[in-house]
């Protein structure tokens, strides 16, 4: 156990599922290398045992369209899978080299570590109530997402790996002169006689979907933890800065405290810019190919349920990976907008502080801090801010290209 309570916060109890997932994908830097590189092992063999087979049967349909769709879009998603468990160990591994000037040291800071070591950090200095009562509120609803998150997963993957056996319980409960068909989750090409194996190839799909979705739930729910640790330092930042205008002291001891506290007030709206960069160095790259795969996919999966319109189980099928996908963008762009929304908050928390009464230096501080809040923070996907204007303009790109496929059809 990592976080550990505080004699104020007990930080594990916010952030235990998230250890739980990421350790489970080999995304938890502070667990054994041995334990993380047999992890990595198994989950790279399974993905590839039913990758390959999803591209070979893939090749074999490419001249029938609505196949070649059908095919295409468990191979995006497992790309986006990979893209996710991928990034997650590169910045595990990650080296950043700092040269300094004078004395030319290098060192070494593990990307994800790195966060979860200031998130500590700020736990630990920590003591006002208040404070201390807003880091609560944040933390909470962090893990109210997550928990939300994970909820929702399971669901939609119970759902999703029981329509294969629907054939299977209706011929129990309702048969018919012949069995009805069977049909496996993804469209896969083993070589073997899928009716007499059927129930070995559907136990191979089930282990790769559930192991496919752990770095999904791991990446997710620690970036929303993250999100909405941020909005909680940047309410914190404004209630001290509101607060700075309190005091009982004579005018000269109080010149010189506010000071002091709008000092203290720049050094951690810095250290809330630093924590925002390093969230977006560890996954501002892995979610613009995320994006992209995503809106393909829900052009491919929403085309597919139109397609089989009237096919109960078809349209339950590809409707709901649809859904799933549009959530899982939603889900990014609303941490964004979180933290762009709380950063702009800053400024309205200057001007109830009364800081035109304020020293001359002080004010000079206070004028630096407004027109850099000027500048929101924003959470990208590289080019892409991840808010919410931005998840509708995607999915009007997806709704254009679902538009195409239905005109070539």
């Amino acid at each position: 156990m990592f976080f550990k309570k505080s004699h104020l916060i007990d930080l594990h109890n916010y952030f235990k599922y998230n250890e739980v997932l990421m350790s489970l994908c080999s995304q938890w830097p502070y667990q054994s290398v041995v334990k993380a590189k047999i992890i990595r092992g198994f989950f790279i063999l399974q993905h590839i045992s039913i990758c390959i087979p999803e591209f070979i049967r893939f090749i074999e349909l490419r001249n029938d369209l609505d196949n070649v769709v059908t095919c295409i879009i468990p191979i995006i998603y497992n790309i986006g899978v990979f893209i996710k468990f991928l990034n997650a160990v590169r910045n595990m591994n990650k080296v950043r080299n700092v040269d300094f000037v004078l004395n030319n040291i290098n060192y070494e800071i593990f990307q994800i570590k790195n966060i979860i070591e200031t998130i500590k950090c700020d736990y630990t200095e920590i003591i006002d109530n208040v404070e201390v009562q807003i880091l609560h509120k944040y933390a909470s609803f962090g893990k109210f997402l997550t928990l939300g998150y994970i909820s929702m997963c399971a669901l939609t993957l119970i759902l999703y790996l029981a329509l294969p056996l629907s054939p299977v319980i209706l011929d129990k409960l309702n048969p018919l002169e012949k069995p009805r068909p069977k049909s496996l989750i993804y469209m896969v090409q083993f070589y073997v006689d899928q009716e007499k194996y059927f129930y070995v190839l559907l136990l191979h799909s089930y282990i790769t979907t559930a192991a496919g979705v752990l770095p999904i739930l791991a990446t997710d729910t620690f970036y929303a933890s993250i999100a909405q640790h941020a909005c909680g330092m940047l309410a914190i930042l404004g209630h001290r800065l509101e607060k700075a205008r309190y005091s009982e002291l004579n005018h000269v001891e109080k010149s010189v405290k506010r000071y002091k506290r709008v000092i203290d007030c720049i050094v951690q709206h810095q250290n809330i810019i630093k924590f925002c960069a390093d969230i977006n160095k560890t996954y501002s790259d892995s979610f613009f190919y995320i994006m992209g795969l995503n809106m393909f996919i829900m052009s491919f999966s929403g085309f597919l349920t139109i397609l089989t319109w009237g096919q109960l189980h078809n349209m339950i099928r590809y409707g709901m990976f649809t859904a799933a996908q549009m959530f899982h963008l939603l889900f990014y762009c609303y941490q964004g907008h979180s933290v762009l929304d709380k950063s702009l908050t800053i400024n309205d928390s200057i001007n109830k502080s009364n800081w035109y009464g304020s020293s001359i230096r002080t004010r000079k501080l206070l004028t630096m801090m407004i027109m850099r809040s000027q500048k929101p923070l924003k959470l990208t996907a590289k080019l892409f801010p991840l808010t919410l204007p931005h998840f509708t303009s995607v999915l009007r790109t997806s709704m254009s290209y679902f538009t195409l496929l239905k005109s070539v059809q």
